[in-house]
């Protein structure tokens, strides 16, 4: 079985209701990859449990993000007609918008990490703000907003797939022979009545 393979069907676990520790079990017992790649698999797909408890804030980063791709279409939009561009800077103006669109599909459908890669993107762009920071008033308040998207980004990723631990725990079997096991647990609140 493949990672991609892995990917699908643990998110058909997930949507079924079961929580990521049911979900690491079905699949272990399925799958020829190692037990960490499906742990990792398993663990960057929130459950239906935990999108409930965090869909307000998700709907506020969803809500951040269309206005941050509005913002960004009229500003570039004046910048052009103003400052009268050549067509390959109204591309490069538009390029943020789009990645910005893209990334709010992916969070309105809770794709994998796509709160922590908004969270990356905005990182990335708030950059080139530090040098004009106390120029223009507009500026100022992109750079705050860009901020804002950022820390919105990694702390809802971080609500959103707590993690798991993994660790080596021995077994007797009947016959006496020692053998060691792979046990991983997850973070995730819901499961731990699953263990």
């Amino acid at each position: 079985m493949t990672k991609r393979e892995v990917r699908k069907l643990a998110q058909q676990y997930i949507q079924q209701g079961k929580t990521q520790h049911q979900t690491y079990s079905a699949i272990q017992r399925e799958s020829d990859i190692s037990y960490l790649e499906i742990a990792e698999i398993v663990k960057a797909i929130p459950t239906l449990e935990t999108k409930r408890k965090f869909k307000t804030l998700n709907n506020v980063l969803i809500g951040a993000l269309i206005v941050t791709i509005i913002f960004e279409l009229v500003t570039g939009f004046f910048a052009s007609r103003t400052i009268n561009m050549e067509w390959d800077m109204i591309i490069i103006i538009l390029i943020s918008p789009l990645i910005y669109l893209f990334l709010l599909w992916a969070v309105v459908t809770f794709q994998p990490n796509a709160q922590r890669l908004v969270g990356m993107f905005s990182l990335v762009i708030v950059f080139p703000y530090f040098q004009d920071i106390g120029k223009e008033p507009l500026v100022f308040i992109e750079f705050l907003w860009l901020i804002l998207l950022t820390g919105l980004g990694f702390y809802l990723q971080k609500k959103l797939t707590p993690g798991y631990i993994s660790f080596r725990e021995k077994l007797t079997t009947i016959n006496g022979e020692v053998t060691m096991n792979n046990v991983v647990v997850f973070n995730d609140c819901e499961q731990k009545s699953d263990l």
